[in-house]
C-alpha cells in the first residue's frame, strides 16, 4: 500500500480526475443501490452510483485519478464501512 499516498489524499472526498473508483456493492436492484449509497454517504463518503451494461449499479465508495491511491484507499474504506472494495477503472 502507498501509505504516503494515502495520507496525502483528501480524506473521503473524490479527486478532480475520476478514473478509479473503489466499488463497495453491486446490486441488481436500483432501489437497494440508493439505499446503500445513503449508508456509505452516512459515513462521510461521497459515493456514486454506476450503471453497467448489465443491469446492474454498482456504489462507488469514493473515486480516484489514480489506481495506486485507489488500491491504497481500500483498506481504510473497508474499516469505516465494513465492506471489501475493488477498483474499477472507467
Amino acid at each position: 500500500l502507498c501509505e504516503r499516498c494515502l495520507a496525502s489524499m483528501p480524506a473521503k472526498t473524490n479527486e478532480t480526475d475520476c478514473s478509479y473508483h473503489v466499488i463497495v456493492g453491486s446490486f441488481s436492484i436500483y432501489e437497494n443501490a440508493v439505499n446503500f449509497r445513503s449508508t456509505v454517504e452516512k459515513k462521510g463518503y461521497k459515493a456514486q452510483l454506476i450503471e453497467t451494461s448489465k443491469g446492474l449499479t454498482y456504489v462507488s465508495a469514493q473515486c480516484f485519478s489514480t489506481r495506486e491511491n485507489a488500491t491504497a484507499a481500500i483498506s481504510k474504506i473497508y474499516s469505516d464501512i465494513d465492506v471489501k472494495g475493488w477498483v474499477l477503472s472507467r
